[in-house]
């Protein structure tokens, strides 16, 4: 009885309020995208998970009897070089017997007569001078009447990312191990890492991701209203304490603004300082100078707030005035930044929410600044650094995790249905390609 009561009013509230629209010309609210839609963060993957050919280097089989087995390694140690900078080849099995040789392998030690204990020894790179030669020669003591042989061979460069793979390239190339604990960081991240990340962020603080993003969007939304630069806007967030530490909208147009107000001056990209993460990057630094109270010689330092729209105003001041000249107390009520244990790296440990995939000089201050994470909403194909996946089906940069870089982020998209499908078609079109 209680529930068919609640039920009525319900549809009595309904009725009413239609009533009520329809006589003031008032259209109803459109449903919340949160709730029709919800967001996800979907990973990005890494230049080494979707290369399609295996990077291989030349490595060296020797034949040795099983009974030289340690004394063969402490010998040919040394003719190693020691100044090249060695991989770690750890997925590769150091013996082998015949039956578990790869078929190429096989086919040229199987017509031959070797007695029973016979092993096969890869030597990964780097390789000595001569091997051929110099590894017969130092052996050759030890061997009495047994024929030594060196063999060249290719063998992958980097170590399996599946079972599959392992058992594919011990048939193709030379037997080898898969260890998901000891998973290169050099390759992608670790799969416990991402999924405790992925579980924060999609977890408890999901509404917070939309809330710093829709931030985003608006300081954005400003950039692009005032004429100073295009509709891309970064917030930068200390995740620990879920504290929005500063945002910055993209200011690339804002001097050709000044100087002429034709539309030409568009074309021009400006420079990627003016960018909206370089900015916020600029901005973090240049809040943690005015807490520390330290004075700044460059004039451009101060020059740059001038131009802040409303909201990077009052995140960057929070309730204090507005003093591009003054220094702030160390005292402000704006929020801190904990540059404790992290000397030089202002931004360690801090999230970054951006509008658009950061173009390639922004992604490698993303990488110098070592942020925690980033997550973005709309690719930029053929400009963005960050993606390893092109819509073509070729490789980006992947700048976000490479094995050349000393810092990796931990990166997402942040998509819907609807909003996929609108940067899809958005990403066709030429003029759409410009770097954020």
């Amino acid at each position: 009885m209680l529930l068919q009561r609640r039920r009525f009013y319900l549809r009595k509230n309904v009725m009413q309020q239609k009533k009520k629209d329809a006589e003031t010309g008032t259209r109803p609210k459109a449903r919340s995208t949160s709730a029709s839609q919800k967001t996800h963060l979907t990973p990005l993957k890494t230049l080494s998970e979707l290369r399609t050919t295996d990077e291989l280097v030349e490595a060296l089989v020797v034949v040795i009897p099983d009974k030289l087995a340690n004394t063969a390694l402490r010998l040919i140690q040394p003719l190693f070089p020691t100044t090249a900078i060695a991989r770690s080849f750890t997925h590769l099995r150091r013996f082998s017997v015949l039956q578990y040789l790869p078929t190429h392998l096989k086919t040229v030690y199987e017509g031959r007569s070797r007695p029973p204990g016979t092993l096969y020894l890869i030597l990964p790179p780097p390789l000595p001078i001569s091997p051929e030669v110099s590894i017969p020669a130092i052996l050759e003591p030890y061997l009495g009447d047994y024929e030594l042989e060196v063999t060249r061979t290719l063998v992958p460069v980097d170590p399996p990312t599946s079972v599959s793979q392992s058992n594919e390239w011990s048939h193709k190339y030379w037997p080898c191990t898969f260890n998901p604990a000891a998973q290169s960081l050099q390759n992608a991240p670790p799969l416990q890492t991402l999924r405790t990340v992925t579980e924060e962020l999609e977890g408890n603080n999901a509404r917070q991701v939309e809330r710093y993003m829709s931030l985003a969007e608006e300081v954005a939304k400003q950039a692009a209203e005032t004429g100073q630069g295009r509709e891309i806007g970064a917030v930068i967030v200390n995740s620990s304490i879920n504290e929005i530490v500063v945002v910055a909208g993209d200011r690339r147009w804002a001097k050709s603004v000044h100087e002429q107000q034709d539309s030409s001056c568009r074309e021009d990209e400006g420079r990627p300082e003016d960018h909206s993460l370089m900015r916020a990057i600029a901005f973090v630094a240049e809040r943690e100078r005015r807490r520390r109270n330290i004075s700044s010689a460059n004039a451009a330092d101060h020059t740059e707030l001038e131009g802040l729209t409303p909201i990077e105003h009052s995140f960057f001041c929070a309730d204090k005035p507005f003093e591009p000249t003054a220094l702030v107390s160390s005292k402000s009520s704006a929020p801190t930044i904990d540059s404790q244990g992290r000397p030089g790296y202002l931004c360690h440990g801090l999230d970054l929410y951006i509008t658009h995939e950061p173009c390639v000089c922004c992604s490698m201050a993303l990488i110098h600044s070592r942020f925690r994470v980033c997550v973005f909403k709309k690719r930029m194909p053929g400009t963005g650094g960050l993606c390893a996946e092109q819509e073509d089906g070729g490789l980006g940069y992947g700048m976000f995790w490479r094995r050349e870089l000393n810092w990796r982020t931990l990166t997402f998209q942040l998509t819907n249905d609807s909003s996929h499908q609108i940067a899809n078609k958005e990403s066709d079109l030429p003029e759409q390609r410009y770097h954020a």
